[in-house]
């Protein structure tokens, strides 16, 4: 495992961040307290701002014998030693320095002490090394670099945009989301209703003398028709015949007794 590999590790994990391998201070012949870290990288986030340092060691002498490290923190709101396996122990490093390791299989990185944030302001120099140093402006690029600050205005100007059309959007998802609330009250209000009434026809039946349970027979509709005849003309049904037989019988009994 060697310094270069662990680098190239460091670099997959913030590819999407200002990635700057060893970044300085200042220029190089300002040499009387230039510092220089492995890595530092600067996560692009306006609202959440993160200056991360990194310090590579592949030798356990190496390790114990740096002392500038320390100068590293002014710079940066985290900072990890990244390592091979157990090369360092956490409990070697103060409480607000973190530490990555190498895997065994030598392919990707895990932390294994969370660095605590510091919320510091990071010395402008850095950035001043950056822009000078290690930004290339060529003729092609030159407007667009020259032209940052209109960039970040039209950048911010797009995000208050989209603000504005999340806003909209979920408004007009929750007015949608209450209309459908209100729909199924009011499908579940006349539903209660008509269950309602549909108890009281069920009672109604059963007051009649009839079967609910033979609600979808043939023969349980005509009953029900003929019921209905029966209320319709006050007269239940067969009583004429019945009457008739009676007036007969009653004919037949006073033939025998005269």
């Amino acid at each position: 495992m060697t310094a270069s590999d662990i680098l190239k590790l460091l670099k997959k994990k913030h590819h999407e961040d200002v990635f700057i391998p060893e970044c300085k201070n200042g220029p190089t012949q300002y040499t009387s307290g230039m510092l220089k870290f492995d890595v530092w990288v600067m996560k692009k986030s306006w609202a959440n701002p993160l200056a991360i340092g990194y310090e590579i060691k592949i030798n356990r002498r190496d390790f114990l014998n740096d002392d500038k490290w320390i100068k590293y923190l002014d710079y940066c709101n985290e900072f990890y030693f990244v390592s091979p396996y157990n090369l360092i122990f956490p409990n070697e490093l103060p409480s607000d320095v973190g530490l990555y390791y190498v895997s065994k299989t030598g392919t990707k990185l895990y932390r294994k002490k969370k660095a605590a944030y510091r919320k510091i302001e990071i010395p402008g120099e850095i950035f001043r090394y950056i822009l000078m140093n290690r930004v290339v402006i060529t003729s092609a690029n030159y407007y667009r670099v020259a032209s940052l600050k209109e960039y970040w205005g039209n950048w911010l100007s797009d995000k208050e945009i989209d603000y504005r059309f999340g806003q909209y959007v979920s408004k007009k998802i929750r007015e949608k989301v209450e209309k459908e609330i209100l729909s199924v009250r009011k499908e579940n209000d006349r539903l209660r209703l008509q269950n309602e009434k549909l108890e009281d026809m069920k009672e109604t039946i059963k007051r009649l003398g009839l079967e609910v349970s033979q609600i979808d027979n043939l023969y349980f509709k005509q009953k029900v028709l003929k019921r209905l005849e029966e209320v319709g003309t006050g007269i239940p049904d067969g009583l004429i015949n019945y009457l008739d037989q009676v007036i007969y019988n009653l004919g037949k009994v006073r033939n025998i007794f005269t």
